[in-house]
């Protein structure tokens, strides 16, 4: 059993992980799928991964705050029928440059890791 202050070690380096993962497979689904709302973001990484992740929807917004304040995604407000008005996300032109440089980076980086801890 962990203690206390090893709990909120892990807490907080497991968010720190998740919410990098969480950013490439939000660059991915974009760069794949075109524009999409955050709870449709959210649906696709579970999607994606086979239910094997299922972010939060605070994750995945914070994500999506973090990505458009350094310019990688824009967003805008959209209302459809009678639903309440949604923000869609997309990869800007410095999005999409960085995810084609990233992609091969996270593969080489996750392969490695893996061959480290699967030993």
């Amino acid at each position: 059993m962990l203690k206390v202050s090893e709990e909120k070690a892990l807490r907080k380096f497991m968010r720190e992980v998740r919410t990098g993962l969480y950013g490439v497979l939000i660059m991915h689904a974009l760069r794949v799928k075109g524009e999409m709302h955050g709870y449709g973001l959210r649906q696709v990484i579970e999607e994606m991964t086979s239910g094997e992740l299922r972010p939060v929807e605070s994750t995945v917004y914070e994500t999506l705050k973090k990505l458009s304040k350094v310019g990688i995604l824009k967003s805008e407000w959209r209302v459809g029928g009678p639903a309440l008005p949604r923000k869609y996300y997309s990869l800007t032109e410095v999005g999409v440059k960085v995810y084609e440089s990233l992609r091969p980076e996270v593969v080489k980086l996750l392969s490695a890791v893996l061959k480290v801890l699967e030993g």
